[in-house]
């Protein structure tokens, strides 16, 4: 299994560009008292992110225009940047309405493939940051420092940061610092029984991180209400057997998981990758549910055709997910005489136009063998009982 590929990307400009104001208008957003973005023209003046709010309004003045954070005059830009992150990758996390983390780790190579989502999200008009670990918080601090070291090395990117940059306690750190550790590769040094000593329990997660280890894990809670899987093919497939092949292993375990969860979808998107990079999308709404491996496979079938070019990666993700309508599975309902029988050939009816006329037939219409006609006979005009 590849190591974990954790990306974190951060879009400075975000929230400002979002606004659409004019060039020469000096915009700060501001949460909770502080500076959570701004425009060029801001910058240029001397705001920052994170400045206090009072600051900010002492360096711009009159000519600033302030604007309060609300989260839903931005979420269709979120949406807009968080969509070109699904064409990489399935497993998003956002923790922001600027930020979020995606995992790249199923990618053969993912750093070519964070270039490319770096060049897409470029052309949003935002300044885009983004850093790769094999943790979380590692990930972060790569954004902000715009290194590259953190995912080839990154106990040694971490050496050189200060102590404040630690995912810990706050009291933490300030007692790091008074033991005279103002770098993480300080505190890497550190003997166990040392940091026991001053941290307790927590000594052991202090000596973790400061090793370069962390938090890996990227919850899929973008888009909301979609499963996914993907399929790497050994060598790519440029037979269509071969290709088939993967299109049936990717059903059989992405359908599996609809059935437990009881789920289903009329939608389906599809990305193929082929040898060169390069990633075709196919997507469609179908008249009928998908929620089994055979619905899965039927569909993709469908969509799909037959490829061009050799497929090296195959991705899939059912959208709009909802629970499964129950279908009443017998003839059998509260209603009685007419009623009974009109409702009765409604189902047959219905039946027989999705599966054809000989998928179900009458108990009245079904022809005995002529032996059993022949008993049948006897015992009517005789009243004896065949032996």
């Amino acid at each position: 299994m590849s190591s974990p590929y954790i990306a974190f990307i951060r879009l400075a400009g975000f929230y400002a560009n979002a606004l659409q104001l004019a060039s020469d208008v000096s915009c700060v957003i501001a949460r909770e008292k502080q500076v959570l973005d701004l425009n060029e023209r801001a910058g240029q003046r001397g705001v920052t992110v994170l400045m206090s709010l009072s600051e900010a309004k002492t360096l711009l003045g009159k000519d600033g225009h302030f604007v309060e954070w609300a989260e839903e005059p931005y979420r269709l830009a979120q949406s807009s940047w968080l969509d070109i992150c699904t064409r990489y990758s399935d497993c998003i996390e956002p923790l922001d309405q600027h930020e979020a983390f995606v995992d790249l780790s199923n990618h053969p190579n993912p750093y070519d493939i964070q270039e490319h989502l770096r060049q897409e999200l470029k052309q949003l008009d935002c300044g885009v940051k983004i850093g790769a670990s094999s943790c979380r918080w590692i990930a972060q601090a790569a954004a902000t420092h715009s290194s590259l070291l953190a995912i080839h090395d990154p106990q040694r990117f971490i050496a050189r940061l200060p102590v404040h940059e630690l995912p810990i306690d706050s009291q933490h750190r300030k007692c790091l610092d008074l033991l005279g550790c103002r770098f993480i590769g300080e505190v890497a040094t550190m003997p166990m029984d040392v940091l026991r000593k001053q941290f307790g329990k927590a000594a052991f997660d202090i000596k973790r991180y400061a090793k370069g280890q962390g938090e890996a894990k990227v919850s899929a809670s973008y888009p909301a209400n979609t499963m996914a899987d993907r399929f790497r093919f050994d060598g790519g497939a440029s037979d269509l057997q071969v290709f088939d092949n993967g299109l049936k292993h990717l059903s059989s375990s992405l359908g599996l998981k609809l059935v437990e969860a009881d789920l289903s979808s009329e939608f389906l998107e599809v990305w193929l990758e082929d040898e060169d990079g390069d990633i075709a999308p196919f997507e469609r709404r179908f008249t009928k549910p998908i929620g089994s491996p055979a619905s899965l496979l039927i569909s993709l079938r469908l969509l799909i055709g037959s490829p061009k070019k050799s497929i090296s990666t195959l991705r899939v993700r059912v959208g709009q997910l909802k629970k499964k309508k129950r279908v009443q599975t017998s003839l059998e309902s509260l209603v009685t005489g007419a009623s009974h029988h009109v409702a009765a050939e409604s189902a047959l009816a219905h039946v027989k136009a999705a599966f054809g006329d000989v998928s179900i037939v009458k108990g009245s219409e079904i022809i005995a063998p002529r032996w059993k006609q022949v008993r049948t006979a006897w015992r009517s005009a005789n009243g004896w009982t065949w032996r």
